[in-house]
């Protein structure tokens, strides 16, 4: 096998691809979907690599990949930016309806009929097979060329999709989060437009003929993997929950707050909470809450991070678990949701997930229980 510089660098992307997916899998829930990604992009150079140097691997799914890679990669962006601007998301079982079209075309048809992609497809491309149709294509072959074009449209949707959430995210409280999803969806559009014009320009121009330029279509893909670790060493509190206490000695580092006004001000909040209980109010916000006692909200937050090591969120959710447990142990006739309802919860979830989190037991086995 001969390499060349660009197959080095693809290497190189390959690699750090993989110590990415390591290094990110187990530190934050959303950066499951990051992580997957990322191997979608490695996957796409291994399966270059491998036809590249004629290292024909005898995996029915291999080179497949770049005919329905695209049908993954839109819902798996749409599901980060999800689980990422939420986190009370949790993957549910019906979701994985949107992975459905890219299993079957990546993974179930060229398992089960092995002449889907013809030679000359595997060597040189689906877009060949399509531009010469008089080379004798048979009907689940025209069918799978076709969804090689509608996996663009299916990923623009998604991206569309996914913009939409990371509008919904209040960018004045969580500016820097906003910032980076934002970003990733920048990079989510230049992928798919270069992958775009990459095949308009081999279908209309001469330069088809120059074997180089296949290079075009995969080395944005490795760029994408090398941009991914700039942003972890940059902004490494984005993807590690872990890494909490460097984010906030980073972060407050130049702040003129005291220690003794952090106290007072947590002391200040405190009494108002147990006072007026404005944690009922599930649309509360930390804006809120700094306006009311006259503190400015950066020291608030700052406080709440530093004396009691919980975000505002993860504070008031306390206070909505005490408030629930006493309305359950004086039940009536409310139901569970109501009382969730009652004490600032959205959803039945996300009260369940917290009450589990904050008690080690469900609502229903805590009255069971008392």
């Amino acid at each position: 096998m001969k390499l060349s510089l660009l197959d080095l660098i693809l290497f190189a992307g390959i690699i750090q691809g993989i110590f990415l997916f390591i290094s990110l899998r187990k530190a934050q829930y959303s950066n499951w979907f990051l992580v997957s990604l990322l191997l979608l992009a490695v996957w796409l150079q291994i399966e270059f690599l491998a036809v590249r140097n004629t290292t024909l691997f005898k995996i029915p799914f291999l080179y497949s990949s770049r005919y329905g890679i695209w049908l993954l990669a839109g819902p798996l962006l749409y599901f980060y930016i999800k689980s990422f601007s939420d986190k009370d998301f949790t993957f549910k079982r019906r979701d994985s309806l949107h992975f459905l079209a890219g299993f079957i075309f990546i993974i179930i048809l060229p398992v089960l009929l092995n002449d889907l992609i013809p030679y000359r497809g595997i060597h040189y491309g689906m877009l060949t097979v399509l531009k010469y149709p008089q080379m004798g294509l048979t009907t689940i072959q025209s069918i799978y060329g076709a969804v090689f074009v509608l996996q663009f449209l299916h990923c623009a949707a998604y991206i569309f999709y996914a913009h939409r959430l990371v509008n919904k995210i209040n960018k004045e409280l969580f500016a820097k989060q906003y910032d980076w999803l934002k970003k990733i969806i920048t990079a989510a559009v230049i992928l798919l437009l270069c992958s775009i014009a990459f095949y308009i320009l081999i279908i209309y121009s001469d330069l088809r003929a120059i074997r180089e330029m296949d290079y075009l279509y995969v080395i944005p893909f490795a760029g994408f993997i090398y941009w991914i670790n700039y942003q972890v060493i940059k902004k490494p509190f984005l993807f590690r929950d872990d890494l909490k206490w460097f984010k906030h000695g980073k972060k407050y580092e130049k702040s003129s707050l005291t220690q003794d006004k952090a106290a007072s001000y947590l002391e200040a909040l405190e009494a108002y909470m147990q006072a007026e209980k404005p944690y009922l109010d599930e649309a509360l916000k930390l804006t809120t809450v700094a306006t009311t006692l006259n503190i400015p909200e950066h020291h608030l937050s700052q406080a709440l991070n530093e004396k009691s090591g919980k975000s505002f969120y993860d504070y008031i959710t306390k206070f909505r678990i005490e408030e629930a447990k006493k309305q359950l142990l004086a039940k009536g006739n409310k139901s569970i949701l109501e009382i969730a309802y009652e004490v600032g919860f959205n959803n039945k979830t996300s009260f369940n997930k917290h009450f589990k989190k904050e008690t080690g037991m469900t609502p229903s086995e805590f009255l069971k229980k008392n």
